[in-house]
């Protein structure tokens, strides 16, 4: 577990509540000090030359000093008074990690909490715009501003699956609109159907051509159930590294965009169908239309009297 620093861990005002106890039962002033010495309280720098000091950890790790302030203590009185402390500084950090503990948790339902509300709001937003080119500009403008990168793309599987054809990017200069599967880490997640996470460009095997322009970039499979339509792809996060958090977090906006492009394909194609439908049928209204007027034209006594001129015109023609 990595702990972050005390001062993030231990506000000031609980810092003095702690050292007000500890000093009452110790009988002598105490303070908290990070590992770089400063005083958590705020109070002075920390005197090692004037005080017994003992190591704060967490599993192993350094986190800070609790130092003790006796007065007149003897050399034979010192190991009592570091006993003590030990003490002291063990109930202290028993302490702090009950607090990450907490903070952890809070923070984990907070992201959970944002994480739902994000999806909902997308899948909301989906259903206004039932376009492939709407859904993939508003799943990547969500991925960018929420994992905070500086730029992205949305790839499409071919339909004979040999390459990636770019439905849109955004923040990318002369973006290819077309991959093979060996040129891009994107081939390799639809290949394989899994996410990838790369904070190292320039180590990673598996990124390609197509991605050495970015320093680092997380990638994460469109899948319809078995089915892989394409990936969607974050370029250079802006602050720190890619985490875990992001990568789940982009699965899951990859995992509605998929869904939603291919309900999107089946749309189309039953629109494209019920368009050729119409056509066909508007050719047989046109031919039954047709039929109609020839047969009201024929019906009529006046075409009758014209076949039957026409008739006798042959005949004295032929006689002649």
């Amino acid at each position: 577990m990595e702990y972050p620093d005390l001062t993030r861990l231990l506000k000031p005002t609980a810092a003095q509540w702690w050292c007000d106890r500890l000093s009452q039962c110790l009988g002598a002033r105490l303070d908290i000090y990070d590992v770089g010495g400063r005083s958590v309280t705020g109070a002075t720098q920390l005197d090692a030359d004037h005080s017994l000091v003992h190591p704060i950890e967490l599993d192993g790790r350094r986190v800070g000093y609790l130092a003790l302030y006796p007065t007149d203590v003897s050399a034979s009185e010192q190991s009592a008074w570091l006993a003590r402390l030990s003490v002291a500084a063990d109930l202290l950090a028993a302490h702090l990690a009950q607090l990450y503990i907490n903070r952890d948790l809070a923070q984990e339902t907070l992201d959970r909490y944002r994480e739902i509300n994000l999806l909902y709001r997308v899948q909301e937003a989906i259903g206004r715009h039932p376009d492939i080119d709407a859904i993939g500009e508003l799943i990547l403008n969500q991925s960018m501003r929420v994992i905070q990168v500086a730029a992205g793309a949305l790839l499409l599987l071919s339909d004979n699956g040999a390459m990636l054809i770019t439905q849109t990017t955004r923040g990318m200069q002369d973006p290819p609109t077309h991959l093979s599967l060996q040129e891009s880490i994107a081939g390799w997640v639809v290949r394989h159907r899994q996410g990838v996470i790369v904070n190292d460009v320039a180590e990673e095997p598996r990124c390609g051509p197509a991605d050495q322009h970015a320093r680092s970039l997380l990638c994460a499979p469109l899948l319809v159930g078995e089915k892989c339509i394409g990936a969607l792809v974050l370029y250079n996060k802006k602050n720190g590294i890619l985490t875990a958090s992001d990568q789940k977090l982009l699965a899951a906006l990859a995992s509605q965009a998929a869904v939603a492009i291919e309900t999107a394909r089946e749309i189309q194609i039953r629109e494209q169908r019920l368009k050729a439908q119409i056509r066909q049928l508007r050719i047989e209204i046109d031919e039954m239309r047709q039929k109609q007027q020839v047969a009201t034209i024929t019906a009529t006594d006046y075409f009758a009297r014209l076949q039957q001129v026409a008739a006798q015109m042959r005949q004295e023609f032929e006689q002649e």
